[in-house]
This record gives C-alpha cells, structure tokens and sequence, in this order.
C-alpha cells in the first residue's frame, strides 16, 4: 500500500511547506523521489536561491519528521560524485 510523503523547504526563520506530497511504497521510494526534487531545482537553477540554512524535510502523513536534507551540502556531495564519475571515465578512456 502507498503512503503519503511531504517535502518541505525549512530554514531556521521560515517553512514552505509540501501540501500536495508523493506517494511512495517506503521512506526509501521517498528519499529517491526527494532526490530527484533536488536535482531538478539544481537544473532549473532554483536551488541557487537557497543558502546552506535550507534543508528539505520529508514527513509522513502524520506529520512525523522522517529525513532532513541540507540542500547545498547535499547538491555539493552530488556534484562531486559527478564529477568524480567524469573524471574517472576520462581516465579509462585515455
């Protein structure tokens, strides 16, 4: 059975929060789909808007605080395993 899961932008001052949400099989199906949010907001160039005092939030329907994502740290982390990939298949090919 799919349960419902919310992804708020939250800093220490202000909350956006998700009112429509995802439905996942699990907290896992979740987090992928919570990572393809981010990724999108870095591609559109939205996620430049937010300092390192945002996060994302996933909750479930009760409300329940499941994860919280720092969304540069986690944008950084993601680009330099990118890049670490580009690198590497650079070197394999010369």
């Amino acid at each position: 059975m799919l349960k419902r899961f919310y992804f708020d932008l939250v800093s220490r001052e202000r909350v956006i929060p998700d009112r429509t949400g995802i439905e996942a099989a699990d907290l896992e199906e979740a987090l992928e789909e919570a990572e393809a949010a981010l990724q999108e907001m870095r591609e559109s160039g939205e996620a430049a808007e937010f300092d390192e005092g945002w996060s994302l939030l996933i909750r479930d329907e009760a409300g329940a605080s499941l994860r919280k994502l720092p969304i540069l740290v986690y944008l950084a982390f993601t680009q330099l395993m990118m890049d670490a990939g580009e690198l590497l298949m650079f070197v394999t090919e010369t």
